[in-house]
């Protein structure tokens, strides 16, 4: 009994732990999206990073 509410236990717990550490990651996404879809313009497009040539 007590190994089997282990596994259960460690199945609950290992998915909302999932859950917590891809969710900053999945609302960066949708946020990319709404911006990109709404924030249209013809000028130069500006990133948050620089390539830097070497």
């Amino acid at each position: 009994m007590k190994k089997t509410s282990l596994h259960l236990q460690t199945l609950i717990l290992s998915t909302i732990l999932g859950l917590v550490e891809t969710f900053p990651a999945f609302i960066t996404i949708i946020e990319y999206f709404i911006k990109s879809k709404f924030k249209k313009f013809d000028g130069i497009p500006t990133y948050d990073f620089y390539v830097i040539n070497k």
